[in-house]
């Protein structure tokens, strides 16, 4: 029990201060797209809500489930965003705790050196629970991509249960429907779920056969499904040829995986070390023969998740604005609400340094120590130290992030309940004067979001 609460100590003082900051600086007004969403308030309060409208598109996201969580918290709040923003908290909480399980199952905690289990939890409440993502956790609009991450985590440890009982392959099935239509990420999961279907070890090759005939089944229905009446809300960029856009697209690529540092030019630098790193884990867990046993295979296909993700975003962002090239400058334009999606990255990394540091441990126990297990041992840890502070760094850097969003809005925050309301204070929450001005006297209507 003793070691049950040291275990959580870090992590539980880390949450409360995500959950301080968050409330007290987060929107508990709409802003952004949440502007869009009081169009649909309206329809449903003239009881005219229908399917069509709950899976229709938002930019290149079909955020059915999302809108039904909103919409219910919304009929019982007066659209209270704040419950919004509780409804994140609850989903991050989950995926910490889906990833410490998933974790227990490879270190086994509770006979490993309790510094060990401490560091390793540190670091998965560092990835998952700080202020780092501060986007996430301020903007109630984000429960669709807290839920996406949440059911890409259960599929994939479902999935991968599933060569030993049939109704994980059904659960996983449903977790990545959910994915899918929280956020458009979550096509990616069918990809790496059909990859660890390929990894299968204790199914038949026929039995293999069948499992991913069936996958690919549902993945055809749910595809069609989401394409059908779908409209691109941007084409594919025309200069995807150029030198310029190439090295734009690296950038931003590379970025993806250092996005935890602040500072532009440094992600890509951080993003290049990373990657490296990956690839060393890669190439150790193979050469060990364990890279597609059940325990390690679940964080690269994680992991690859991000670098898919990655690789799509970059085809439409990567193009935008002139820092963001390996050339001439660092990357921009990667918003903290993608980091909790490049977590998966690090991820990996963590577990396989976690792998080194516990397996050269074992050589102090029976006190056959080398040079080279020693010096392993004690670059894997530095190495994780390092990554810590960077994440550290990134919690207090969300923090003070967190602080000036909450600044710049504040006034349009005020200027909103005003009888006339002047747009260009009003632009800092969104930048459509006819659609937030239209958009005032419907929630004045109906008495939404402490309107009155």
């Amino acid at each position: 029990m003793k070691n049950k609460i040291l275990l959580f100590l870090f992590p539980a003082i880390l949450f409360s201060c995500t959950i301080y900051i968050t409330w007290v600086y987060g929107f508990h007004f709409p802003f952004s797209d949440q502007w869009d969403f009081v169009n649909g308030l309206e329809i449903f309060h003239s009881n005219k809500l229908n399917l069509t409208y709950l899976f229709a598109q938002h930019n290149e996201h079909r955020i059915f489930f999302p809108r039904v969580i909103m919409f219910f918290m919304a009929y019982f709040t007066n659209w209270n965003i704040g419950y919004e923003i509780i409804i994140n908290f609850l989903l991050g909480f989950s995926i910490f705790l889906v990833i410490y399980k998933v974790l227990d199952n490879v270190f086994d905690f509770k006979n490993k050196p309790i510094f060990f289990g401490i560091l390793s939890v540190a670091n998965v409440s560092l990835l998952f629970l700080s202020m780092i993502h501060y986007e996430n956790w301020t903007w109630g609009w984000q429960i669709q991509i807290f839920l996406n991450i949440l059911m890409v985590i259960l599929g994939i440890m479902w999935l991968n249960k599933s060569e030993y009982k049939i109704e994980y392959f059904i659960f996983a099935i449903l977790a990545g429907i959910v994915a899918t239509f929280s956020f458009a990420n979550g096509m990616f999961f069918w990809v790496i779920g059909g990859l660890m279907i390929l990894t299968f070890q204790k199914i038949t090759f026929q039995q293999k056969i069948q499992y991913l005939s069936c996958w690919i089944l549902v993945f055809v229905c749910v595809f069609s499904f989401y394409m059908w009446g779908y409209q691109s809300p941007a084409g594919l960029n025309k200069k995807a040829f150029t030198v310029d856009f190439i090295t734009k697209y690296i950038s931003f690529v590379i970025g993806y995986f250092g996005i935890w540092v602040s500072n532009p030019n440094d992600k890509f630098n951080i993003g290049v070390l990373s990657l490296l790193l990956q690839i060393i884990g890669i190439t150790y867990f193979y050469q060990k023969k364990i890279l597609f046993s059940p325990q390690i295979r679940i964080f690269w296909l994680l992991s690859f998740y991000t670098i898919i993700s990655a690789m799509v975003s970059g085809l439409g962002r990567a193009d935008f604005g002139e820092g963001n090239n390996i050339l001439t400058g660092g990357v921009y334009h990667l918003a903290p609400r993608y980091i909790l999606i490049s977590s998966f990255f690090w991820l990996f990394n963590f577990v396989f340094l976690f792998t080194l540091v516990d397996r050269n441990m074992i050589y102090f126990r029976i006190k056959k120590l080398s040079d080279i297990s020693v010096f392993i041992f004690s670059i894997a840890l530095l190495v994780i130290l390092v990554m810590n502070f960077i994440l550290l760094k990134g919690h207090i850097s969300g923090i003070a992030d967190a602080k000036e969003m909450y600044k710049r809005t504040l006034k349009a925050s005020q200027e909103i309940k005003k009888e006339n309301p002047d747009f260009e204070i009003l632009k800092s929450i969104y930048n459509n004067e006819e659609i937030i001005l239209n958009n005032i006297k419907i929630l004045k209507k109906r008495k939404l979001a402490g309107f009155h």
